[in-house]
């Protein structure tokens, strides 16, 4: 059956769009001709039209089982969506849906609801459990902040996918649901789990990667079938000690919490393949002890090397004593030594891209410290020992998991330009009102869309996002106007105004001189284009930290980049360039790591 669909799904798409283009019809008029040519059958697919509004005659293809309506622009369906009785599967995900008519729940032989990616649904109404025989749910990536109690009593579901939301909690009658196999629930602000999960004999895979748990509730140990668990990012200290008892259980993420010990109870679980534990401070004396007493294979993390020895950390360090900028980033580096302290000549340091929930005492030794990037880390507490740095002008916490920022804060008198995006701030911290001082500050969109408070309303501060506000008109402009790369790379830096990082693989042959205007950029990716030059004005970019060139044209690069004081990395792999030209880059920019591989 899903075999079928897919084909008549891939022919119906091809034969459309060609049809469109002949008769010049808009998308409302297109999908009414699809709907008129749909009668009888059993599948519809309007996906991907740019429809704004759904033609109410869809309620005339009584026999439909199988509806598309992915990757449109719908803000809400028709009451007639409630006549398709037949219909077991719908599609809705990525539009602008806020809610689904009261009629949409009389489809009670629905079998999968798909509205992943709407971004807009901030509830799902009771009427839910009129959906007796739903075996599938997806609602990712909405604005969901609680499920209702009525969810127990969809008996026949067997997944449940609700992750990029804003649930706090997972109402108890989840535990109702005999037949659930799969929850997917990453990337909430879940801050405990219901006792009645023991109750999901067949619950097979349980997702619950970064989100806010402390605990896990020891009826855990009752999913005897389960297979997979994911802990990843959260604040966990210990594991229940009845996790003995997942007999079946292969493959377990527990990276990026506060367990401080090995979890002696994972050595008991026989069919364990896979423990991924990178990003706690767990001793390493520990971690190698649990190597020899557990059959799995303790993978550090995914898709990474393993981490810089201690040995040749220190080595480092010890070189570095008379240096004025160091580069640690991309090292797996879990716990700095206290030899960092003796860098006292030290004003720019960068820890990205690690394994770092903390910082030795002797970090605050750093006095002269300029610039300081922890990006990309395990932080779940403000450093202490950064109150002492009062010479520090820029700081960067992006990705990280802070929940608060302390009054300690305000110690930091020469601090300026302060990112904090990509974290667990819910509200506006009262802290950042008080710091006169700041010029820019990087935030993460959720606290954007809460308001600028008053007290940052102020002459002088900028105040940015790492990637941009979502721009509707935009989106809307991209999706439905036939573009150049070169007029779509012009929208998206116009658009990038309030923004630190800009992507623009578009296939460019030319980049738009415009981007020089973009002064507050500190990271630009414009790799898999087919660039063979750069504008002069690449070197206005006075902020920016990292520049990916990879898989481009160039034969020879610009003079401006030189300019560029700040570069850290620049990245120029599978591009034709003489060794000479790699030698001379990195002559001009002796502080910049230039990675180059043909």
């Amino acid at each position: 059956m899903k075999f079928m669909y897919k084909m008549a799904l891939m022919l119906a798409m091809s034969a459309s769009g060609a049809y469109a283009m002949a008769q010049n019809l808009t998308p409302e008029e297109l999908a009414l001709e699809k709907i008129k040519g749909a009668e009888g059958r059993s599948y519809l697919d309007l996906s991907e039209l740019n429809l704004i509004t759904l033609p109410p005659e869809i309620g005339t293809l009584t026999e439909l089982i199988v509806l598309n309506l992915s990757d449109n622009l719908l803000t809400e369906l028709p009451p007639e969506i409630g006549q398709l009785k037949k219909l077991r599967e719908i599609y809705l995900s990525n539009n602008r849906l806020r809610r689904l008519p009261d009629e949409f729940w009389q489809l009670t032989d629905l079998r999968v609801l798909n509205a992943n990616g709407n971004q807009y649904i901030p509830e799902l109404p009771a009427t839910v459990a009129h959906l007796k025989h739903l075996e599938e749910l997806y609602l990712n990536d909405n604005l969901l902040t609680s499920l209702p109690a009525e969810i127990g009593q969809l008996k026949n579901l067997q997944s449940i996918s609700i992750s990029y939301n804003r649930l706090t909690s997972l109402p108890e009658e989840i535990g109702q649901l005999p037949l659930l196999r799969r929850i997917w629930a990453r990337s909430n602000y879940l801050e405990r789990l219901p006792e009645s999960l023991g109750n999901l004999q067949r619950l097979e895979i349980l997702s619950l990667n970064n989100n806010f748990l402390t605990e896990l509730p020891e009826s855990i140990s009752q999913c005897r079938k389960l297979t997979q668990l994911e802990l990843a990012d959260n604040s966990l200290r210990t594991l229940p000690a009845g996790m003995t008892q997942l007999a079946v259980l292969r493959d377990l993420n527990m990276e990026g919490n506060k367990l401080s010990a090995w979890p002696q109870q994972i050595n008991a679980l026989p069919a364990l393949q896979f423990v991924f534990w990178g990003g706690n401070p767990i001793p390493k004396t520990a971690i190698e002890q649990a190597r020899k007493a557990t059959p799995a294979q303790l993978m550090y993390q995914p898709g990474q090397p393993n981490p810089i020895s201690r040995e040749d950390l220190l080595a480092k360090i010890q070189a570095a004593a008379n240096d004025t900028i160091l580069n640690l980033s991309d090292l797996l580096i879990d716990e700095l030594p206290e030899a960092i302290g003796t860098l006292h000549h030290l004003t720019e340091l960068n820890l990205s891209s690690n394994q770092l929930s903390r910082l030795p005492q002797s970090f605050a030794q750093l006095k002269n410290l300029r610039r300081l990037t922890l990006a990309d880390n395990y932080f779940g507490e403000w450093p202490a020992q950064l109150s002492a740095l009062d010479q520090l002008q820029s700081l960067n916490l992006r990705s990280n998991y802070l929940s608060q920022i302390p009054p300690d804060v305000l110690k930091m008198k020469a601090l300026n330009d302060l990112d904090i995006s990509l974290n667990r701030l819910r509200v506006w911290p009262d802290e950042l009102k008080k710091m006169e001082r700041l010029k820019r500050l990087c935030i993460s969109p959720d606290l954007w869309n809460l308001g600028v408070p008053t007290a940052l309303q102020r002459k002088g501060l900028q105040i940015l996002t790492p990637a941009g506000i979502r721009d509707e008109a935009l989106d809307v402009r991209l999706r439905r106007e036939t573009l150049s790369p070169e007029e779509r790379a012009l929208l998206l830096i116009k658009a990038a105004r309030n923004s630190q990082t800009l992507g623009l693989s578009l296939g460019l042959t030319q980049l738009p001189a415009e981007i020089g205007s973009l002064s507050h950029l500190t990271e630009l990716y414009l790799y898999g284009n087919q660039l063979t030059s750069l504008p002069p004005e690449i070197g206005q970019l006075s902020e920016l930290t990292l520049l990916n060139l990879d898989g481009n044209q160039f034969t020879e690069l610009p003079e401006s980049l030189s300019q560029l004081q700040y570069l850290r990395t620049l990245s120029l792999h599978r591009n034709p360039l003489p060794a000479a030209e790699v030698e001379k880059i990195r002559r001009a920019l002796p502080n910049c790591i230039v990675l180059f591989a043909e």
